[in-house]
């Protein structure tokens, strides 16, 4: 079959190139509009129907994701392997350009906190560590910070405390029983010494 090799757009009028047409279905025939109009035509019914090609895409992601899993998970490996340094760096770049979203994205992730819920626990503490009463040590960025306490088998969020105490509940597994132990030990160490 001989292809034309100008044709007439039907929607500007225009005499083209005939590789200024897109393929049309089949590949047999040139589309009647040029890629200038057809691309103007898109343009505009997508901005139409935002929310019915939104809802489209975020049922097929969800069902291309299941599908292909493992195969995304082991590409994105790859992926983020041969390119660690530039990964790192790009993600280093924007925690220091978004020092908010990134606490907040980190406090949520971790603990289902954001970082009102996490201020308004902090001043009704006072800004003091909830177990020893003191305020904050500096951290090693050199900022007074309390940390988040909280449960590691439910994941409760139990309050905010200073790094050390935080440190001394963890080495102690968060038992009461190894802390009642501790404290019994240290009473009696102090009565002997005394006497």
């Amino acid at each position: 079959m001989h292809e034309l090799e100008e044709q007439q757009c039907t929607c500007c009028g225009k005499i083209r190139p005939i590789d200024e047409y897109d393929w049309a279905m089949g590949h047999t025939s040139r589309k009647k509009q040029c890629k200038a109009c057809r691309n103007i035509y898109l343009k505009k019914w997508r901005a139409k129907n935002r929310e019915k090609l939104q809802k489209q895409d975020k049922i097929y992601n969800k069902s291309y994701h299941a599908k292909h899993k493992e195969r995304i998970n082991k590409r994105h490996k790859l992926t983020y392997h041969k390119n660690r340094e530039k990964h790192l760096a790009r993600r280093k770049k924007w925690h220091e350009r978004h020092p908010e979203k990134d606490k907040n994205s980190r406090l949520f992730l971790r603990y289902k906190l954001t970082l009102a819920q996490c201020e308004a626990m902090d001043k009704a503490q006072e800004g003091k560590c909830l177990l020893c009463g003191q305020d904050p040590t500096i951290t090693k960025r050199g900022r007074k910070q309390l940390v988040v306490d909280h449960c590691h088998k439910t994941g409760t969020v139990r309050g905010l405390l200073c790094d050390v105490c935080n440190r001394a509940l963890g080495m102690f597994q968060d038992s009461p029983t190894l802390l009642r132990i501790a404290a019994d030990y240290l009473e009696n160490t102090i009565k002997e010494a005394i006497a």
